[in-house]
């Protein structure tokens, strides 16, 4: 623990240091990235990047201030929600770990940015789909026939609609990436060209490891750049390949172990 922070908590009394230390678990429980712990303005604080949660103990409560609080009323219809938004546990009562889990993820982890796709999503999908394949594809199969004219974001659109409910998009305000997930299997992940090297991508496979718990995938052999990706996610390449449908060239499986 920050050595601030430690000091400041353990001002308080032992019940309330015993609770802090188990919401403190909690959160670093729920995400999978890098946690900042530090005193902001005097009140315990925990960061990834700009978003935070705060911690803040009283003699008989500790406050939880989190963005994700106030679209959980309903599950947290028991407890007291400041004016501010901060969620108001006390001593005699419960924690709602399950609750508190989803809104740290939500606030700090890969929640975040990341819901289920829509019907309305779909023809942005598409849209980031063709860019990628044209890009990355077309210079291996080199099918005109296929890439130009066949690859429409139209035709896409309808053939998405059946599997739209195993999609999740990366939405920060603009859909900038999507992950197809069926069986622990990750059947697509697709980034916008221009932001590709910005984590949007390792985001979306550390949701799908997460709430998941995705562990393989197929992809093109000749795909370098796509296989050294995966491999930095954790995923290995395994002896087992498989052709492309209606092609000639090889895909690979890559495995991780949980």
């Amino acid at each position: 623990m920050n050595v601030q922070v430690q000091e400041y908590v353990n001002k308080y009394p032992d019940e309330i240091i015993e609770m802090y230390n188990n919401l403190r678990q909690l959160i670093y429980d729920s995400v999978s990235c890098s946690l900042q712990e530090k005193l902001w303005a005097k009140l315990p604080s925990y960061y990834v990047g700009e978003s935070f949660v705060r911690l803040i103990p009283f003699k008989d409560h500790i406050n939880i201030e989190a963005n994700a609080v106030a679209k959980h009323k309903k599950e947290l219809s028991g407890y007291k929600i400041s004016p501010k938004g901060m969620l108001q546990i006390y001593l005699k009562q419960d924690i709602p770990y399950e609750t508190l889990k989803i809104i740290f993820k939500e606030t700090l982890g890969s929640l975040k940015y990341i819901r289920q796709a829509t019907f309305d999503d779909l023809s942005r999908i598409a849209e980031m789909i063709v860019f990628n394949y044209r890009l990355n594809f077309y210079p291996i199969f080199q099918d005109d026939e296929f890439y130009f004219n066949e690859m429409q974001v139209e035709n896409l659109v309808d053939a998405y609609r059946e599997s739209v409910e195993s999609m999740w998009v990366y939405d920060d305000g603009s859909i900038k990436g999507v992950i197809e997930i069926k069986n622990h299997e990750i059947k697509k992940l697709f980034v916008e060209p221009v932001l590709q090297g910005k984590t949007i991508g390792a985001t979306l496979v550390k949701y799908a490891i997460n709430e998941h718990h995705v562990n393989y995938l197929w992809a093109l052999e000749k795909n370098i750049r796509a296989i050294s990706f995966y491999e930095r996610q954790g995923f290995n390449v395994t002896g087992d390949k498989k052709l492309e449908e209606g092609t000639t060239e090889n895909l690979v499986r890559l495995e991780r172990e949980d």
